[in-house]
């Protein structure tokens, strides 16, 4: 289980778990991914966009450099 937490949202990721718990203060929801977090060489890789997007982030994608581009607003 990887945790994350930015100011009062806390992002919970499970290996193969095809969800993630956002909580906010003391309410939390469980969204549906594409995606699920996997454990690879003993490291845990998890989708960065799904992450970025749970903690507030706006995820665009820079065709001509090849990058991915987190924006906080």
């Amino acid at each position: 289980q990887v945790r994350v937490q930015r100011g009062n949202v806390t992002v919970y990721l499970i290996e193969n778990y095809y969800k993630i718990d956002k909580r906010i203060g003391g309410h939390s929801d469980e969204y549906a991914i594409d995606v699920a977090p996997i454990i690879l060489n003993n490291r845990m890789l998890v989708p960065a966009r799904v992450l970025a997007e749970a903690l507030g982030f706006t995820v665009s994608w820079d065709d001509a450099s090849k990058q991915a581009v987190f924006t906080l607003e």
